[in-house]
């Protein structure tokens, strides 16, 4: 459980990771990604909140793939 977790985690942050440089690559964000939306509880990070979101949606993608 806690390998599960530490790799978890360690997706987050290289998707947290991603979205800062594409952000900084880009003033506009045009992709898809930016089609989610995120409440951000307070003090956490909006751009890791946006990076948990995508997370999520990009893995239930990929299992609503799989599953046709």
């Amino acid at each position: 459980a806690l390998r599960r977790e530490a790799a978890r985690e360690e997706e987050e942050v290289k998707a947290s990771r991603t979205l800062r440089e594409a952000a900084e690559a880009q003033e506009t964000e045009d992709s898809t990604a930016a089609d989610v939306r995120v409440e951000v509880p307070p003090g956490e990070d909006p751009i890791l909140a946006k990076a948990r979101a995508e997370l999520a949606a990009a893995k239930a993608n990929l299992e609503a793939a799989k599953a046709e």
